[in-house]
């Protein structure tokens, strides 16, 4: 393996204005004053479609227009209404990733992997840090330096099909993006043609430039990114993640999303925290999934983005799925014993935020009395909650006790 040099280019990251509806997320174009242009029109309402898409709950749009398929997109779009019901929650563990206590030196590689998401799927093809969908946990002392080998490993076709959509309501259906489906979308060939081009950032840690994951400095397969961590900050929840130029919102599609990096030090130790086994990260993320003709769901990832308007440029909703993942397995179950854990949770969604409730096997929620009262020694902390907020890229933690005989949760 080769260390692959930063590439030189006069376009910066903060300087890309134009062109990246060639293969990104979102383009805006602003009016400048430049000598001979006109002048901007003033905007017109904003219509009720666009407005549902971009986040409005529909039942605040009582006239939203419904534009219901007919013939064969009427049947497709059964299909995947069909197709979202047919995988049962709660019947797979949830996986705990390795962890890593490196001492100085670490190397850990980017590879492919297949990877089952949920026990009635086929396996998805994915990249990943180091074979599993969510990377392992790295675990550091705090002022104790840890040098990365990020090895690109990676091979093979992008393993995220992608689309581009016009939004349509139909109020018989889910909607568009909580359902699976291409919706009669063709693949979108520049992002087929994607190479296993990747870079890590480190999310929340305070690093050097040259080691911050630029978004510039990703390298191909058969490269190296070193990184140098100097740890030289308090306890903390912290997170790796791809951060590639122009296209990391389909990178972390991959199976490059996430993966837990923790901060230890002296005044964290003092908590007497739970740990170990009992110290359970929960990595929230969204995703879609291809079905087949016949709408058996395939385990191929998709990126099906939805187009809210398309003059005078093209807008496209942020990406959002009907499918959650935790820790890398949709709708997974945890057994737990009648004694404290420690959860650590984190947003990797592209765009969705979550609201973390504690309810029970028939979804109602379970008061704060259900659980055994905080420890009575001096140090341990009281941090435990019933409901929580957590946006894209949000941390938490809550310990707790179920107050109650062994079983899942």
């Amino acid at each position: 393996m080769s260390f692959m040099p930063k590439p030189r280019s006069g376009l910066g990251r903060r300087h890309f204005l134009a062109g990246a509806g060639a293969v990104g997320g979102l383009a805006i174009g602003v009016a400048a004053a430049v000598p001979g242009a006109s002048a901007a029109r003033a905007a017109g309402p904003r219509p009720d479609l666009m407005t549902a898409a971009l986040g409005t709950p529909v039942r605040d749009l009582p006239h939203l227009p419904a534009t219901r398929p007919a013939g064969a997109g009427a049947a497709r779009v059964a299909r995947a209404a069909a197709a979202l019901r047919t995988l049962r929650p709660f019947l797979d563990p949830l996986p705990i990733p390795r962890v890593l206590c490196p001492s100085g030196t670490l190397t850990l590689p980017l590879e492919r992997a297949r990877v089952r998401l949920h026990r009635a799927l086929p396996a998805t093809r994915l990249w990943t840090y180091g074979g599993s969908h969510l990377g392992p946990t790295i675990e550091v002392r705090r002022g104790r330096r840890l040098r990365v080998a990020w090895e690109n490993h990676l091979e093979g076709d992008f393993p995220v099909t992608a689309v581009r959509v016009p939004f349509a309501y139909d109020p018989e259906q889910p909607l568009m993006w909580d359902r699976p489906g291409r919706e009669g979308g063709a693949p979108r060939k520049e992002v087929a043609a994607l190479p296993p081009w990747a870079v890590v950032h480190l999310h929340g840690a305070v690093t050097g430039g040259g080691n911050d994951g630029w978004a510039e400095n990703a390298v191909s397969p058969g490269h190296v990114q070193p990184a140098e961590y100097p740890n030289d900050q308090p306890a903390g929840h912290f997170w790796y993640h791809d951060h590639a130029m122009y296209i990391t919102h389909l990178n972390v599609m991959t199976g490059l999303g996430a993966g837990t990096y923790l901060i230890r030090d002296e005044e964290e130790d003092a908590l007497d925290l739970p740990a170990g086994e009992h110290e359970i990260p929960l990595v929230f993320y969204d995703r879609n999934l291809d079905p087949d003709e016949s709408g058996e769901l395939t385990g191929d990832l998709l990126y099906k983005g939805i187009v809210v308007a398309d003059d005078p440029y093209e807008l496209v909703r942020p990406f959002t799925g009907p499918f959650t993942l935790v820790n890398g397995v949709i709708w997974p179950h945890l057994d737990v014993e009648a004694r404290w854990y420690r959860f650590r949770v984190l947003n990797a969604a592209n765009n969705r935020p979550y609201r973390l409730r504690v309810v029970d096997e028939e979804g109602e929620p379970i008061p704060a009395g259900a659980f055994l009262p905080p420890s009575p020694r001096p140090n341990a902390p009281t941090c435990w909650w019933t409901s929580a907020h957590c946006a894209g890229a949000g941390r938490a933690w809550s310990t707790r006790c179920p107050n109650r005989a062994p079983g899942p949760t």
